[in-house]
């Protein structure tokens, strides 16, 4: 049965069958995983230390973070497993010797929960952030002589999505930021206080922050006959059908583009928690994964991105207390921990990656290839932004030590700790009159939360007229 299962693969499929199972180098697969590519995506080797405190004095610092990486979510959990179960009954199981030794260890119980690489890929972005800006950090911390304890100032508050995840991947980003500048070893004391913040009133978020919730408005956005998710159908079944048609082939049983799009999540989930590419990834080549990403970032970008108009216009308030907070300086260090919405919504807001029309499932491969949108650049496990206000080191004692509007000012933006130009900028230092200019008129089209969760019914109506009601 297995050869004559080899056989009709050979003839049908050709030089591919003779690489099966496929081999895939770690570090290429991890820039074809989009949402669930391990920190940090695509955006290159991460510096010990930012480079621009020996030029520039940093005021503050505005930091969005996504939680780090987890298990997947309940469909894909039973998804994978599906999979499993495929695999263990396959009739030619003699090309996946992996699996009768394998442990799913994506179960219902460890559905959505943050993996120990999650809470390490927060904690060493805090210490390298402690370490490139120490005199900011020491400002947010004091040590109260009469207590005996360390204590948070003023110029520091923290918000964090009120979801297990989110909350231990906040802790941990704190412990590694305040880890040098608390005597008692950023103390359960001390982390109880900043938590306390986090959901202030006991668990009622303020409109401003409501963009940090991952429902956000829409319960209806993953519903499998919406227009947006059609799309993505689309796009599985274009580019499973031939990997569904191999997989018979070679295994047995009757393997549908809904089982490769499990074997994708479950490459996408295998390399991100075990580094292990030699599991689920095997099974597909690299086209296959390629292509299959594609469908992924179609799915984000309907459900959070440019194909929802909804997604931008949710965080315009948080980007309205963040811009007043930079003019008004009312705190130095201000952190947000949340999901990858709060991430593609702010991006949405800055057109980042925006492509010059809409991605759509029947794209050319070509097109699909120079896309600009790619969930591996944007939103992988840990994601992260941070605006920097800065002031030049140049100048007198008294100019630096002058908190007055005259003081030259000037912005800058990091994406996962690697500068990026901001809109309305020519460089990447930028001054900062420039950036709120742009901002600003950005924002005056921008609706309130209220407004913008008001509108659901009318955005889930498949657009007719511009990509963005901020365009």
């Amino acid at each position: 049965m297995a050869i004559r299962h080899l056989l009709s693969s050979i003839l049908l499929f050709g030089g591919f069958a003779a690489a099966f199972p496929y081999k895939h180098d770690y570090e290429w697969v991890t820039q074809y995983l989009g949402d669930y590519s391990p920190y940090p995506g695509s955006a290159g080797p991460i510096p010990a230390t930012d480079p621009i405190t020996s030029q520039y004095n940093v005021e503050q610092l505005h930091a969005f973070l996504r939680h780090g990486t987890r298990y997947p979510e309940k469909d894909n959990t039973n998804g994978i497993a599906s999979v499993v179960q495929k695999l263990y009954y396959a009739e030619n199981k003699t090309s996946i010797p992996w699996i009768d030794e394998y442990v799913n260890e994506f179960k219902s119980e460890n559905v959505f929960r943050l993996d120990t690489i999650g809470v390490m890929e927060l904690y060493e972005h805090g210490e390298r952030m402690a370490a490139s800006y120490p005199d900011l950090i020491k400002a947010a911390v004091s040590f109260n002589e009469t207590t005996n304890q360390s204590q948070l100032n003023d110029v520091f508050e923290s918000y964090v999505s009120p979801t297990p995840r989110t909350r231990r991947s906040a802790i941990a980003f704190h412990r590694g930021l305040f880890k040098d500048v608390s005597k008692d070893k950023a103390s359960q004391t001390l982390l109880g206080q900043f938590v306390k913040r986090f959901i202030p009133n006991q668990g009622h978020i303020d409109e401003r922050y409501d963009a940090m919730n991952a429902e956000q408005c829409d319960k209806t956005i993953h519903e499998p006959g919406s227009w947006r998710m059609q799309k993505v159908h689309q796009c599985f079944d274009r580019f499973g059908m031939d990997a569904a048609k191999r997989l018979t082939l070679q295994l047995g049983g009757n393997w549908t583009p809904q089982d490769v799009k499990f074997a994708y999540y479950g490459c996408a989930f295998d390399v991100s928690l075990h580094q292990r590419t030699d599991t689920f990834c095997s099974l597909l080549t690299p086209e296959e994964i390629e292509n299959l990403y594609y469908c992924f970032d179609l799915k984000y970008y309907y459900v959070l991105g440019y194909g929802n108009r909804l997604k931008e216009g949710v965080v315009c308030d948080l980007m309205r207390d963040t811009v007043d907070n930079i003019m008004h300086k009312q705190k130095r260090i201000i952190t947000r921990a949340s999901h990858d919405t709060m991430i593609e919504g702010l991006a949405t807001l800055f057109e980042l990656f925006k492509d010059p029309s809409p991605l759509e499932p029947d794209w050319s491969i070509e097109q699909i290839r120079q896309r600009k949108f790619q969930g591996t650049k944007l939103m992988p496990f840990g994601a992260n932004m941070v605006l920097q206000v800065l002031t030049e080191k140049n100048g007198s004692e008294e100019e630096e030590e002058d908190n007055s509007t005259t003081t030259q000012k000037w912005i800058r933006f990091l994406l996962h700790e690697h500068p990026m130009v901001l809109p309305g900028c020519q460089n990447e230092v930028c001054p900062l009159d420039d950036f709120i200019s742009w901002i600003q008129k950005r924002l005056e089209k921008c609706p309130s939360y209220h407004d913008a969760c008001a509108s659901v019914p009318q955005v889930n109506e498949e657009p007719k007229g511009p990509m963005s009601n901020l365009d």
